[in-house]
Formats: C-alpha cells, sequence, structure tokens
C-alpha cells in the first residue's frame, strides 16, 4: 500500500469512525426529546422534570451546531434518519414520533442555528401535545406553520392534503372489508356514520402510499393497505361499534383452524387495553407486553393501569398471591435491564394501593407490601446496580428516585446494600435523596452505615447526615477522619464545614498537613470560613517549607489566599519585600503572583491603600497582571 493510500483509509476510518459517534449524540438528543414529551403528557409545562429534560434537549442541540448552521433530519414511517443513519426508531405506530410527523405529511425536520429555549420547548409541546393537537381537527403540520417557529422547519409532502379519486376508491374498498369481517365473525351489520367516514378519510390519506408521498403498501405509507381488512388498519381513533356488543366470552373463546387453534380476536390490535382485562387470557397478553419491554403494543402507563385496576377487582386472597407471583416474573426484565421508568408505571400504582389497603385493614394489604418489598429485595437490587452501573443517564434521575421512594421501608437494609453497589455518582445521590424521605429523615439508619467496610456506602451515609443537619448525629462522622481513604477524610471535612468544636478544629489541622491535596484544600476553606487565627503559624510554615513547591498553583492559591485573610497586615509585610523587587526587576513570575494573591486577600483600609499605589508604580506586564488580579483574575 502507498503512503497516499495508507492516508487515504486511515482518514476514511477516521470519518466512519466520526460519524459514528454523531449517530450516538443524535441518538442521545432524540432520546431527550421523547423524554420531554412523556414527562410533559404527565405533567405540566412548569414542572422541574419537563424543564430539565427541555433544558438537556436544548444543550444538545446546540452542540450539534458545532457540525454547522442546521441540522436536518429525515422522517419515514417508522423511523428518523440522519444522513441515512437511523437515530430514532420504532415499528409500533401507536407510541412512534416518527409515524406520528410522517402521518401528518412532515418529511423533512430542519432545526437551524439561533433556535432559541422558547422555541425549542414550545416545539417539544406541540409534539409531546399530539392527543390534544388531532383532537382539534388540525393536523400537526398545520399547527406547526401556524406557531411560525422562526429557526424550525419542515417539509411536507405535496400530495399529502390532496383527497382525489384514488381517495374515495379505496374508502369504497375499505367499506367492502368491513362488511366481509362484519359477515366473517357473525356481526351485526352497520353503516358508518358520516363522522367516522371522515375519521377514515383522514387515516387512509395518512398512510396511502399515494396520497402520503411514499412508496408503495404499509411500509412505503405509514400505515396498511385496504385490503388487509379493518382490523390491522392503523385507525387508533377508530373503533366498530359492533364490536362493543360482542360477548366477552365468546370473543376470547373462539378459534378457527386457519389459526392454528388460537383465538381470531386479539385484543392488542385495539386502540387501548379492553374492559374484558381481567380475563385470564388478556392478562397472558399484557405480560406478553410487560416482557416485550420497550417493544410493547400498549404504553406502560396503560399497562400499570390495568394491573391496578386487576388488583383493585380481585376478591380473593389466594388468587391475588397467584396474580402478583406472575407479576413479580413478568417485570424481572424490566430491572435487568434498568428499565426504570416502565416499571414505575407498574410497581407506583400498586404501591399506593398496597398503602391505602394497609390503612383499611384490607386482607390485599399484606400480598401487596410483600410483592413491592419482593421487587426490592437485595439480590433483584444488586442487578438493578449492575445495568446503572454499565449505562447510567442522567435522563433516569427522577425514575430512579421514585422507584426508590415507592419501596417498602422494611427493605431499608436492602436499599442500603442497593446504595453501596452504585458506582457513579449521580444515582448514589439521587438515591440517597430518596431513602431519606423513605426512613422519615430519621438519622439511625445511616448512623449505622458509617461503621461500614464500603468506603462508597461511608461517604454515601455522611452526606445523608449532612443533609439532615443532626448535630448529635454529626458526632460519629468526626472519627472517620482516621480512615485511609482520602476520599472518606475529605468527605468528613465538606460535612462538618458548618459545625465548630474543639474536636473539629483538631482534624481540620490535622487536614492541612494531610498527603492529599483535596483534603488540604478543604481545611484550607474551613479554616477562612470559621476566621482561625490561630493557624496562621502553621500556613506560613507551610509555605516556607520546600516541600510547597511541589504542590499546584491551583492548591498554592489556596494556601495564599488563606495567609492573607487571616494573617492581615502581617502577612502582607511578608510579600511586600517580593513585590517591591518585582517593580525594580520586571519580574511577573509565579511568586509575584502569589504575593500579589495574598496582598488582595488581606481585609485592612491601610492594605488596600498600599496595593492600590503598588498597581499605580507598577508598570508593562507587572502592572497588567496586577490589575487582571485585582479584578478577579
Amino acid at each position: 500500500m502507498t503512503q497516499l493510500e495508507s492516508l487515504t483509509a486511515s482518514s476514511a476510518q477516521q470519518d466512519r469512525a466520526a460519524t459514528r459517534t454523531r449517530v450516538r449524540e443524535l441518538q442521545k438528543l432524540m432520546a431527550v426529546f421523547l423524554k420531554a414529551g412523556k414527562t410533559l403528557r404527565l405533567y405540566n409545562e412548569g414542572h422541574e422534570f419537563f424543564s430539565r429534560f427541555a433544558d438537556e434537549f436544548e444543550t444538545r442541540l446546540e452542540a450539534e451546531f458545532e457540525h454547522g448552521d442546521s441540522l436536518t433530519l429525515e422522517i419515514t414511517p417508522n423511523s428518523i434518519l440522519w444522513d441515512g443513519h437511523v437515530v430514532h426508531e420504532n415499528k409500533e405506530q401507536r407510541e412512534n414520533l416518527a409515524f406520528k410527523l410522517y402521518r401528518d405529511g412532515v418529511r423533512l425536520l430542519q432545526f437551524r442555528e439561533g433556535v432559541t429555549a422558547d422555541q425549542t420547548r414550545d416545539f417539544v409541546t406541540l409534539v409531546a401535545r399530539e392527543g390534544d393537537v388531532k383532537g382539534s381537527g388540525q393536523d400537526l403540520s398545520v399547527l406547526f406553520w401556524e406557531s411560525d417557529f422562526k429557526h424550525i422547519h419542515i417539509a411536507v409532502a405535496e400530495t399529502f392534503v390532496d383527497y382525489d379519486e384514488e381517495a374515495n376508491r379505496a374508502l369504497k374498498q375499505l367499506e367492502s372489508d368491513l362488511g366481509t369481517f362484519e359477515k366473517e365473525f357473525g356481526l351485526e351489520k352497520r353503516e358508518l356514520t358520516e363522522d367516522q367516514l371522515e375519521e377514515l378519510k383522514r387515516i387512509w390519506q395518512g398512510g396511502h402510499p399515494t396520497l402520503a408521498g411514499g412508496g408503495g403498501g404499509a411500509e412505503g405509507g405509514g400505515g396498511t393497505g385496504a385490503t388487509k381488512g379493518l382490523g390491522t388498519v392503523a385507525a387508533p381513533a377508530y373503533e366498530p361499534a359492533a364490536l362493543a356488543a360482542y360477548g366477552d366470552a365468546e370473543l376470547h373463546s373462539r378459534t378457527d383452524d386457519r389459526f392454528a387453534g388460537k383465538p381470531v380476536f386479539d385484543p392488542t390490535d385495539m386502540p387501548a387495553l379492553p374492559a374484558e382485562s381481567l380475563d385470564d387470557l388478556s392478562m397472558e397478553l399484557v405480560y406478553a407486553d410487560l416482557h416485550g419491554l420497550e417493544q410493547a403494543y400498549a404504553s406502560f402507563e396503560e399497562v400499570g393501569g390495568v394491573l391496578a385496576h386487576v388488583v383493585e377487582g380481585e376478591g380473593d386472597a389466594q388468587e391475588l398471591v397467584e396474580f402478583l407471583k406472575h407479576l413479580d416474573d413478568a417485570l424481572a426484565p424490566l430491572l435487568s435491564t434498568a428499565a426504570i421508568g416502565p416499571l414505575n408505571s407498574v410497581l407506583r400504582r400498586i404501591a399506593l394501593i398496597a398503602r391505602r389497603e394497609s390503612e383499611a385493614g384490607s386482607f390485599r394489604a399484606e400480598p401487596l407490601n410483600e410483592f413491592v418489598r419482593g421487587v426490592g429485595r437485595l439480590e433483584r437490587l444488586q442487578v438493578l446496580a449492575r445495568a446503572i452501573n454499565e449505562d447510567w443517564q442522567s435522563t433516569l434521575r427522577g425514575d430512579l428516585f421514585s422507584f426508590v421512594s415507592i419501596q417498602d421501608p422494611r427493605g431499608f437494609e436492602d436499599l442500603m446494600g442497593f446504595l453501596g453497589a452504585l458506582l457513579p455518582e449521580e444515582p448514589r445521590q439521587v438515591v440517597v435523596d430518596a431513602m431519606i424521605l423513605l426512613s422519615g429523615r430519621r438519622p439511625d439508619p445511616w448512623v449505622g452505615a458509617l461503621d461500614g467496610g464500603n468506603w462508597h456506602l461511608v461517604i454515601d451515609a455522611m452526606e445523608a447526615l449532612s443533609v439532615l443537619g443532626d448535630v448529635p448525629a454529626l458526632e460519629h462522622v468526626i472519627p472517620l477522619f482516621e480512615r485511609t481513604e482520602p476520599q472518606v477524610r475529605l468527605k468528613v471535612l465538606e460535612v462538618l464545614k458548618k459545625e465548630r468544636s474543639a474536636r473539629i478544629v483538631e482534624i481540620v489541622f490535622r487536614g492541612l498537613e494531610d498527603e492529599d491535596s483535596a483534603v488540604r484544600l478543604a481545611a484550607l476553606r474551613y479554616c477562612a470560613v470559621h476566621r482561625l487565627k490561630e493557624a496562621v503559624p502553621t500556613l506560613q510554615r507551610a509555605i516556607e517549607h520546600r516541600a510547597f513547591r511541589s504542590f499546584d498553583f491551583s492548591e498554592k492559591r489556596g494556601w495564599h489566599i488563606t495567609f492573607g485573610l487571616l494573617g492581615g497586615g502581617a502577612a502582607l509585610d511578608q510579600v511586600k519585600n517580593t513585590l517591591e523587587s518585582a517593580l525594580h526587576n520586571g519580574d511577573h513570575g509565579e511568586d509575584v503572583h502569589l504575593a500579589l494573591l495574598t496582598a488582595k486577600a488581606v481585609r485592612e483600609t491601610a492594605a488596600r491603600a498600599w496595593l492600590a499605589d503598588y498597581i499605580e508604580r507598577a508598570s508593562g506586564d507587572l502592572s497588567r497582571l496586577a490589575r487582571k488580579i485585582m479584578a478577579g483574575g
């Protein structure tokens, strides 16, 4: 291989790597967008969760403009593409962002540099509230134009709004299929109303390949062909009334040889889970949805609602226990993949019912409480911890907090083990906050965790005690400064930074001589905040010691600023010689920089006057350095 060929191959490899990286970033951008939309469907625009996700979407979008002044996405029935690469995909139309946009004619979506926070929030709100939008009788594309986004643009299929003879022909075929469908299953013959005809027209416009401007068949047009029958038409808003009159038992028991003995009617073909959800067969389908994880037909909010309905309607204790056993098995995959959001959708409702039933003294209380506790037992939580450690995302903060908050307080020790198994700092902080709430703000469980060998858990326990602000409990923190882990010693000083006692001052002075830089800086901050003038001799000895030369400049700054703050005029006298010499030899190096920081930190009128005069006398680089430091640099 020639040198030119080698360089070309290397460049191509770098381009592929850069493309893969950008695709991953865009996938994260879309994931945040979907999370913001989901949050908005649960809460209002002013809720902190929506604000958090909307802000993150804006930040990620802003980062994309480093690659160019616009970001253009192509919309297909099942996916959203960037430069031919899939950045979002979901084959379940009902929950598919791509399908919703495609159905309403959107073929390209472009964000341009200069898009504002208000525009991104309004855009997320518009798409997230798609259900409300459809009820207004207007397409998303129409409402998009009405919103007049200055830096967000769409391209719409040119023939999308046309309704021609082809649509009439398709609707006639659709009505014919409806008659065949009703005749085959013995359903009552009925005529379509004008409203239903209009609804079918709209649906066919979104799904027919010719009218939607797409390719052939269901994949090209985002819907299913008319010849496949009403049961498979992508019509989430239309439900034949004849089905409602059909007996539940008969509906689920009828079979046909062509379907190998399986029911000829599948409830998951309906736009929402049917009322007959208490039926065993329907519940098997719910379990199947749960095991399908993100590919489930029904949303997990719907599944959670159905399961809560089943729990509240069960009148037999043994049957309830058996049902909860099956449900426990069905939820296992959600734990092992850290799918905490879907898990909460199911668990939250049942946990609330358990608390209500406990207050009422119902027979359901104990089985439900045992179920909730079983989901949160240690071996289950360790699996969840492993999944979080491998792939933690900040967007899961709210879900993780909810999951821990609804656990049974009797399982607090298992949650403590879960906390100890977590490695990323952010999820640990979330779990600590939730456990404080779960424990009723009692310090006892956290004091008991201070003696463990897991230093991560010890730090988390100290953090909890710091949040609780229980002064007697904080006394148990002081002895932990003897531990060998510098992270623990640092946390001790951070937790005790607002308290003052002879024992605390003692360990602060020891912290000034610690082998770890972060611990020394924490001790310096304590001295400065609490004005420990008795620390001045120690500070001066440390600055003059030859080992001080090996410290990082950022730490040296901390020592000199603290020395000036506590030493006052005496500290200024210590650095005057260095500063006066700099006037004559033009020195503006590190020692002069540190001396100026010391002088600036002195809180005395005479010192300020001397420093102002010094700056007037300085020139060149020394003058620029002095003025920069005085300005806060």
